[in-house]
């Protein structure tokens, strides 16, 4: 595991971060990791709830930016409203190649609520021969739990990278309403 702080100038980090948080296109699941933490509010219309032990704090909201784990290239908008910006992101990361890169906002909770540990790509090729960074774009008391070692938080401009099978579980904020990261699955230089 490694951390960097200030990973990009502060020009770049500002234009990625303030993009991404005020994007329009994130999607809402009413999971963190694995479908079958959801209570059915979407695809039951909240009518049926199969978890009587749902967490209320198990939500999401997402955006694709760039995705390559299923063999195919899918970019969205803001992988080419930032293309530049994230010229920079990949020579900072050292990236050969991009698999995932995908937006993730949490929203305050009353106490750091930990989502479940997992790994972002398994059963794929990718596994076990990538990294996995996660980009902190704003700064909260949330932030990543690593299974088995530390707790690294939320500082904006700042990443902790790790190797692709490494468990890791997303801890809400207590001090700000939202909590965002960018999160990045890469093969390395």
């Amino acid at each position: 595991m490694k951390i960097i702080d200030n990973l990009l100038p502060n020009d770049i980090f500002g234009r990625i971060s303030s993009m991404i948080m005020q994007h329009d296109g994130y999607r809402c699941l009413d999971y963190t990791v694995y479908k079958n933490e959801s209570d059915g509010s979407i695809d039951q219309f909240g009518e049926y709830n199969p978890n009587s032990n749902t967490k209320k704090y198990e939500v999401l909201f997402t955006t694709d930016i760039y995705n390559t784990s299923h063999n195919a290239e899918v970019t969205y908008d803001l992988y080419h409203y930032l293309r530049d910006e994230f010229k920079e992101l990949y020579r900072c990361l050292n990236v050969k190649k991009m698999i995932l890169m995908r937006a993730n906002c949490t929203i305050a909770t009353t106490e750091n609520y930990r989502s479940s540990f997992h790994v972002d790509i398994n059963k794929s090729p990718y596994e076990g021969i990538g990294k996995t960074a996660i980009l902190y774009l704003n700064t909260n008391n949330g932030g990543t739990q690593i299974k088995n070692d530390a707790f690294v938080r939320s500082i904006a401009n700042s990443a902790v990278i790790f190797t692709n099978t490494t468990e890791h579980a997303g801890v809400w904020a207590t001090d700000k309403k939202l909590r965002f990261v960018l999160n990045l699955n890469y093969l390395e230089n």
